[in-house]
């Protein structure tokens, strides 16, 4: 039995704890139910061809969607702009296709949010193809890094064999050919060493 002065607060501590812990179960299940309905819908709502423009946050995916959609959704420097998927459907050759604007890929992500993060891309996973969007405009070693992440994480979303398109993106940001060709072919190297099929 826990005696003296700090007795009561260890004992007040675990309570927390235990409620805490309770409140932690409680979101595990509620996150799990939400994946498994979320994942049905997305499963009978395969009628048309879908593209999911997939990439880390502040990589321009949104401006992109909004290239493609010829829409003016919100475009901001900072993270978590899109925190939902948006979608809308253009026509291309008279087929209907469903563009995707799905939630940015974050690094170092917080063990806490993950489950949660990983429910928001799933929509990636029922995408007939993807638009995999790099800002060239960084350093290599961090698109490089970037690059392998994001397939890892495709890979944990189940992801195989799916094609995708790597489109290089903020390249007006450097002004030099040169430069722009080696991210290019660092970019070509690395995806094409970790994923198949990648559309040039």
């Amino acid at each position: 039995e826990q005696q003296g002065l700090l007795g009561a607060g260890v004992y007040g501590v675990e309570s927390i704890l235990r409620l805490y812990h309770r409140k932690i179960a409680k979101i595990s299940r509620q996150l799990e139910n939400i994946k498994k309905n979320r994942e049905q819908m997305l499963n009978r709502s395969t009628d048309i061809p879908s593209i999911a423009i997939a990439g880390y946050t502040n990589a321009g995916k949104t401006s992109i969607f909004n290239a493609l959609a010829s829409l003016n959704q919100k475009v901001d420097s900072s993270m978590f702009t899109t925190i939902t998927p948006k979608k809308y459907k253009i026509k291309v050759d008279h087929l209907g296709i469903m563009l995707i604007d799905t939630v940015g890929f974050i690094r170092g992500i917080p063990p806490q949010i993950i489950d949660a993060f990983f429910v928001t891309l799933s929509e990636i996973k029922y995408a007939t193809g993807i638009l995999m969007i790099i800002d060239i405009s960084i350093e290599d070693t961090i698109i490089m890094d970037m690059l392998k992440s994001s397939f890892d994480i495709l890979r944990e979303l189940g992801i195989s064999g799916k094609p995708i398109i790597v489109v290089a993106n903020k390249s007006d940001k450097l002004n030099n050919k040169e430069l722009i060709d080696s991210k290019l072919n660092l970019i070509k190297k690395i995806s094409d060493e970790l994923y198949y099929p990648i559309i040039d």
